[in-house]
């Protein structure tokens, strides 16, 4: 409605949720998806699949992923990653809100299973159950952290984990692993690994995959710590100019729409 009044370009950034709304379960808010992606100029998602559905439903998409955040005042300066797993422990973090799409239940199942070698603390407010829950000794919740803390906290791990059911979400832990120099653990999915190519491990999500790749991970913690450097220049560079092509197709609509005026 504003786009019709206001004759602006009008973009939407969906997300996953704008495209799927509650996990794609209701035709209702789907069919209000749809609607809404055909009446913008254009709609932003980050990955082609979410792409393909924009176009199927007569809207116009771009694909953008999101930028590495700049989190420079929480960097740390490690100077070891080469662990030796019979003497250090390995701090492992999980970035959870504690959602319906997160298996961690079995993050905490794999890493109940390596105590004595791994340390998982886990972010997020969590739900009332997990409080009845007897966890293993190496397993932490902590709760709601503020900005600080939790970031603190992800500079200090040796290893990032954030896992997902959607197959097509490009999960936020990741970029901040990145902008941390941190590796990082995700679920194997197409649309994450072609996005997050080096520095990054990927598993199913399920118990046994887990814990096999968290191990991978540790015995080659030095090697993807190089390989996210590398990936945080080269993935930024290339962010870069497609925000810059979004930029010139954003002002190429206007233009069409301004010339249409005259017509």
């Amino acid at each position: 409605m504003f786009r019709k009044i206001s004759g602006l370009v009008v973009v939407m950034d969906a997300h996953n949720a704008g495209i799927y709304p509650i996990e794609g379960r209701s035709k209702f808010f789907n069919s209000i998806a749809g609607w809404l992606a055909r009446s913008m100029d254009l709609t932003i998602v980050t990955n082609q699949d979410l792409a393909e559905t924009v176009d199927a439903s007569g809207g116009r998409s771009f694909v953008l992923t999101d930028p590495i955040p700049k989190l420079n005042g929480y960097l740390k300066n490690k100077t070891h990653y080469d662990k030796n797993i019979d003497n250090n422990i390995v701090k492992l973090t999980l970035i959870c809100s504690w959602s319906e799409d997160e298996p961690f239940l079995e993050v905490i199942e794999a890493a109940s299973k390596l105590k004595g070698t791994v340390e998982l603390s886990i972010t997020g407010r969590f739900p009332d159950f997990m409080s009845q829950r007897k966890l293993a000794p190496n397993v932490t919740l902590s709760g709601f952290l503020t900005e600080v803390d939790y970031f603190d906290l992800l500079s200090n791990s040796d290893l990032i984990i954030d896992l997902t059911k959607r197959e097509n979400c490009l999960v936020c832990g990741a970029y901040e692993a990145a902008a941390l120099g941190i590796p990082c653990l995700l679920s194997d999915y197409k649309i994450s690994k072609s996005v997050f190519i080096e520095g990054f491990r990927f598993t199913k999500n399920d118990c046994a995959s887990i814990e096999r790749n968290i191990m991978e991970c540790v015995g080659i913690l030095s090697y993807l710590k190089l390989e996210m450097s590398n990936f945080k220049k080269s993935y930024t560079e290339k962010n870069e100019k497609t925000l810059k092509a979004l930029q010139r197709k954003v002002e190429s609509i206007s233009m069409s729409q301004h010339d249409s005026e005259y017509d």
